[in-house]
C-alpha cells in the first residue's frame, strides 16, 4: 500500500494489530519517514492554499503590523485546521483522514494546555501549576485578541469558535514540531506533520542527542522535505516510537509538550531517577583546615 497522507518515502507499515512496525533493518541517523513539506500544515501553505484565511491575517496585520500573535506561525496554522475542518467533505480527503485523527482525544488533550484546572490541582506548589495556569489564560485572551483584530464576523466565516480555536492550539502544543531547516542551523519553521499521530510517543527512552531529529531538507520552498530520523536501531517487524530532541526535557516539560513523562523500563511510574533533567550536579569547593578527627566529622556529615 502506498505510504499515508502522500508520504514519499517510509520505512513503516501497519502490522495485523495496527501498530506501525519497521518494515526492515533501520540504524540510528537513518531516515524512518519523508514527507514533502507542501503537504504538511505550515504558515506558508496557508498563503498558497488557503486565501481565505490568509487574506483575513494579512489584512489584520497590515492594520496591526507589531502583534505578536497575528504573526505567530502558530496562529495561522490554527485557523488553517479550523477553517478546513468547517468545509467537511469538502476538504481534500488527505486532509479529512489528518483532521479525523486530531480530533481524537489522545492527539489533542494531552498536554497541559488541555487540562481543565483541578487536573492541574496534583502539580500546586510546583513552578508548572503555575505555568499550567498562566497558559490556559493565555489562550483565551489570545481568542478574545483575534476577536478585536478579525472581527467576529470574519472569524466566524472561517469556522473559528473560541473552543475550536483552543483545540487547534492543543493540537499544536502536542503533535506541533519547530524543525531545524538543515543544514541550517539557525532556522527553524513551525510545522504540523499528517500522520506522526500514528506514532506512540516514546516513554521509555530519552532522545538520543545524536540521532533523533527531525529535519527539513531540500532547495527552494517547492523541493523542501520534512523527514523523520531514527534515534536508534529498528529491527524487522518491531514498533516504531516518535523520538525527537523536542523530548527530551524533565517531568513538567514533557507534560507541556507532549503530555507523557519518562516512564521507568517496565514500570508505569515516572523514571526520575534516570531523567537527567529532572536534577542537577553541584560542584562546591571549600577551603577547610581542621584536624584529621574535625574532617571525618565532615565526611559522615555529606553522607
Amino acid at each position: 500500500a502506498d505510504p499515508p497522507f502522500g508520504y514519499i518515502f517510509s520505512r513503516l507499515a501497519q502490522s495485523a494489530d495496527g501498530k506501525l512496525v519497521c518494515t526492515e533493518e533501520t540504524l540510528p541517523g537513518a531516515p524512518l519517514l519523508a514527507l514533502p513539506l507542501a503537504r504538511c500544515w505550515t504558515r506558508r501553505a496557508v498563503e498558497e492554499r488557503c486565501p481565505t484565511v490568509a487574506k483575513a491575517l494579512q489584512t489584520a496585520l497590515r492594520r496591526n503590523p507589531d502583534s505578536r500573535l497575528l504573526r505567530d506561525d502558530g496562529t495561522w496554522i490554527a485557523l488553517h485546521l479550523l477553517h478546513e475542518r468547517s468545509r467537511g467533505k469538502q476538504a481534500d480527503e488527505l486532509t479529512q483522514k489528518h483532521l479525523e485523527l486530531l480530533v481524537e482525544p489522545k492527539n489533542c488533550r494531552q498536554t497541559m494546555l488541555a487540562w481543565e484546572p483541578e487536573d492541574l490541582e496534583p502539580l500546586r506548589g510546583s513552578w508548572w501549576w503555575e505555568e499550567g495556569l498562566r497558559r490556559r489564560h493565555r489562550l483565551k485572551e489570545d481568542y478574545r485578541q483575534l476577536e478585536l483584530e478579525l472581527g467576529r464576523k470574519v472569524l466566524e466565516a472561517l469556522g473559528v469558535t473560541a473552543s475550536g480555536y483552543s483545540w487547534a492550539r492543543c493540537c499544536l502544543q502536542q503533535m506541533g514540531l519547530q524543525v531545524a531547516v538543515w543544514p541550517s542551523s539557525m532556522e527553524t519553521e513551525k510545522v504540523l506533520v499528517p500522520g506522526l499521530e500514528l506514532l506512540p510517543v516514546e516513554e521509555y527512552q530519552l532522545p538520543s542527542s545524536e540521532g533523533a531529529r527531525v529535519v527539513i531538507v531540500g532547495d527552494g520552498e517547492d523541493n523542501k522535505t520534512f523527514v523523520l530520523i531514527a534515534d536508534r536501531t529498528y529491527r524487522p517487524g518491531e514498533q516504531a516510537f516518535l523520538s525527537h530532541g523536542g523530548l527530551r526535557g524533565g517531568f513538567g516539560a514533557r507534560l507541556a509538550s507532549c503530555g507523557r513523562p519518562l516512564l521507568a523500563p517496565g514500570a508505569d511510574e515516572a523514571a526520575t531517577d534516570a531523567n537527567p533533567w529532572e536534577a542537577v550536579i553541584l560542584t562546591v569547593s571549600m577551603s577547610l583546615d581542621c584536624m584529621p578527627r574535625d574532617s571525618e566529622e565532615f565526611d559522615s556529615m555529606l553522607q
